[in-house]
């Protein structure tokens, strides 16, 4: 579970992608990863207004299991489904 931890930590553990990237040479852009709209806007904006001089990348940041109370950034969720009463917790869009 070390891996796990590593990527869903919030607190630091995690390792700054965005720097990563731009080290490689990458133009690099996030956004919350739960909002199409601002994914696709940004995507837009690269291909109206970018000569491509360099390669793009986006960072979509998202949460494990959003949306569904009991999933939400609880790892175990990589490798086994919600039990009928987990579920009964109920979700974010309700």
């Amino acid at each position: 579970m070390d891996f796990l931890e590593d990527v869903l930590t919030v607190e630091g553990k995690r390792f700054d992608l965005q720097q990563k990237m731009k080290a490689f040479g990458f133009e690099v852009k996030t956004c919350n990863g739960h909002n199409p709209e601002k994914m696709v806007s940004i995507m837009e904006r690269w291909i109206k207004g970018s000569a491509f001089d360099k390669p793009q990348v986006l960072i979509a940041n998202t949460v494990k299991g959003y949306g569904l109370l009991c999933m939400e950034n609880i790892p175990k969720f990589h490798f086994r489904l919600p039990t009928e009463d987990e579920l009964n917790m109920g979700c974010r869009f309700e």
